[in-house]
């Protein structure tokens, strides 16, 4: 016999969304503690507390592309300074000649990189706000459904109490 099986009538469909629903409010009391030890960190509390990281906090939208662009472009930009440390001892007339195409490369480079870096926001928007608005769509029908099964169980009792 099963640890978990009852005698009465009732389906196991009840008992995963239970156990679903516990596992989804332990991994949320999980993110919601790691998150509280990030901000609570004071290197970012002074971050979050400028100008730029209320704006920043307060859209985050932009804050995914600054991000997604900053990670991008660090490759770029250590490629070119890498170059001109390298190049300081070369000839003065070739060093501005290359410096030059490279920092023109460089500048398609990142705009290249901020243009996919605000698709990838888009994208990484979208997915969120879809994947949230459909679970909190199965969420309310699961109450909603739990509620009318109540409703139903509450008149059905009436029913058989009253003479």
């Amino acid at each position: 016999m099963e640890p978990h099986s009852s005698s009465s009538g009732s389906s196991s469909s009840g008992r995963d969304g239970g156990r679903r629903s516990s596992s989804f409010q332990q991994l949320r009391a999980k993110w919601s503690d790691m998150l509280s030890r990030v901000y609570d960190d004071p290197r970012v509390a002074r971050v979050t507390g400028s100008t730029a990281g209320r704006y920043l906090r307060s859209h985050p939208g932009a804050a995914l592309t600054a991000v997604v662009f900053g990670l991008t472009a660090a490759g770029p930009v250590g490629l070119f300074l890498a170059f001109a440390v390298v190049s300081a001892a070369g000839f003065v007339f070739c060093e501005v000649a290359l410096l030059l195409a490279a920092g023109l490369i460089l500048m398609s480079v990142l705009c290249g990189l901020a243009f996919f870096a605000v698709l990838l926001s888009i994208f990484l928007n979208a997915s969120y706000f879809i994947s949230f608005s459909l679970l909190k769509c199965y969420s309310d029908k699961k109450q909603q459904r739990k509620a009318e099964e109540e409703s139903d169980g509450q008149t059905s009792c009436k029913g058989k109490h009253v003479d």
